[in-house]
């Protein structure tokens, strides 16, 4: 064990995490202050999150190897990171991990230059758009859902051979001849021996299929890491759950509802978040969240009992004889064949979380929705995803139009715009007043409105005053007919005679009178 290690334990992994300082060409005193303020602060960390770390040591030391000038300025100038072409985010990462370690080493150490430097805080502000992200749009999201249904779909009937073959069933594939099927079932009788790989079909006394394909027929053995990409995209869109997070899923992950016997829990744990991810799904469905785990978990089941370590962990795949979880490099690079295959803009698994993120937010207009679906404790983590100068745009843009529509109303000829009812009436509610059931009570209506300057609606006026006198003199003599009359239109009759007509200027009843021959009757009531 060198003295410039770092030992650590990886808990998630069951082995040890090393990092070993020894590779630059820097003083040796300080390479083992740094390695000291390397374990104390990251002593407690994830073994992610002390990788992360890590990168930002690598930075500091390769500053100080193409430097030799020490002074108090060192950290000063270390921050100049932008230089560097990184990310505004990435730089602040970076000054702020090895700030600490700085300041550490100047209460711990009794060399000279930590406890001289200079502090001074830095803030990096982030690009209001990062130049690596691409947003995909709501149908470029759609087609990829699409393609990954569509793959899917092939998954499951692959995997299905398999089934069929070991329930002793005639199998049928179009991407089979009939020596494969063959290979196919002896290669999975040889599971049982521990025989996966082609060197081990190779030793003498295993068998005569060292020459089969085994790379291709392994899809119709389990899963490999192209069939479970689309399985994995498909449950990142449904989820919006992190890139990573979401590769290193639990077998267990999901779970009943206590109280809705049609849903289900998914669970997920997430770096440096304070609580467990869980998202409620509806099970029903051939791509539900539910479904894409049965078929994740059916499609490993073969492989499971030799992962070891990960042998808990959703996402598993098999090369040769070993068995383990799916790397970060390898789904990134799963996802440039899948793009390349369907012509596809370039986007990143990043990318589909933060479109996500921008398609709920113009769809609910709420930044506190989107931190509820992101699983985010703060507004201010949510504004990474989203893009604030973009959301003022466009809250702005709705004002406008709400300022137009209420400008084009205000100055909008009334007459024209508001319909006319059975009395002459208008109505403030222009959408329900061609349905409603209450025609013969706008006089007590609170959104009837009377216009008196338009001969127009004037002339309708007085000829329903006209037509609900007749009404009145001819039901005086039936007893029935008066009640109904008294019940239903007296009311209406009386504000036309004592509260509309003493308001209209005599010109515009005039001009009404002569419209009233040319004004339709009314439909005879009773």
């Amino acid at each position: 064990m060198s003295e410039l290690q770092a030992f650590f334990f990886d808990e998630n992994r069951k082995r040890d995490d090393i990092y070993d300082f020894a590779a630059w060409g820097v003083s040796q005193e300080l390479l083992l202050d740094l390695r000291s303020a390397f374990i104390d602060l990251t002593g407690a960390y994830k073994a992610r999150s002390r990788r992360q770390a890590w990168r930002s040591v690598r930075k500091f030391l390769d500053y100080i190897e193409g430097n030799t000038d020490f002074s108090s300025q060192m950290l000063r100038n270390f921050g100049t990171l932008e230089e560097q072409q990184l990310l505004l985010g990435t730089c602040q990462s970076h000054y702020n991990f090895v700030s600490r370690m700085v300041r550490w080493l100047s209460e711990h150490s009794d060399n000279k230059i930590w406890s001289s430097q200079q502090y001074e805080y830095r803030k990096f502000t982030r690009e209001l758009k990062s130049s690596r992200s691409k947003y995909i749009g709501p149908e470029e999201l759609a087609e990829i859902v699409r393609i990954c249904k569509k793959e899917i779909s092939q998954i499951r009937s692959r995997l299905e051979v398999r089934r069929t073959i070991l329930e002793g069933g005639k199998v049928k594939h179009s991407e089979l001849t009939e020596n494969d099927v063959q290979s196919l079932k002896f290669l999975i009788n040889l599971e049982s021996n521990g025989v996966w790989s082609q060197r081990q079909l190779a030793q003498p006394g295993t068998s005569r299929l060292s020459h089969v394909g085994l790379r291709r027929l392994q899809a119709f053995r389990e899963l490999n890491p192209r069939s479970i990409l689309p399985i994995y995209l498909l449950m990142m869109i449904e989820t919006a759950a992190n890139p990573i997070s979401l590769l290193e899923i639990k077998t267990n992950c999901v779970e009943s509802h206590p109280t809705d016997n049609s849903l289900s829990i998914v669970s997920w744990d997430k770096p440096r978040a304070s609580n467990e991810q869980r998202v409620s799904f509806l099970k029903q469905g051939q791509f539900s969240i539910a479904a894409l785990v049965d078929l994740t978990l059916s499609g490993t089941e073969n492989i499971r009992r030799i992962a070891g370590v990960d042998e808990d962990l959703l996402f598993i795949t098999r090369s040769g004889s070993k068995v383990k979880r799916v790397s970060i490099q390898g789904i990134h690079d799963q996802l440039t064949k899948f793009r390349a295959e369907y012509s596809l803009h370039k986007f990143s698994f990043v990318d589909i979380r933060k479109s996500i993120a921008e398609l709920m937010n113009g769809k609910h207009r709420s930044q506190a929705h989107v931190a509820h679906m992101l699983q985010h404790n703060g507004l201010s983590t949510v504004l990474r995803y989203i893009n604030p100068r973009e959301n003022h745009h466009k809250a702005f843009e709705r004002i406008s139009k709400i300022q137009g529509e209420m400008i084009r109303i205000a100055t909008v000829v009334e007459a024209d715009k508001l319909p006319q009812t059975l009395f002459g009436f208008s109505c403030g509610r222009e959408s329900e007043a061609k349905d409603c059931l209450e025609f013969t009570n706008c006089a007590v209506c609170k959104n009837a409105l009377v216009i008196i300057d338009d001969p127009r609606y004037v002339a309708r006026i007085l000829k329903s005053k006209l037509f609900l006198e007749e009404m009145e003199s001819s039901s005086a003599l039936q007893a029935d007919k008066i009640v109904r009359f008294n019940h239903v239109y007296k009311s209406t009759l009386e504000l036309i005679r004592g509260e509309i007509i003493p308001k209209i200027t005599k010109g515009v009843i005039a001009k009404a009178e002569a419209l009233i021959s040319e004004t339709p009757d009314l439909p005879r009531m009773y």
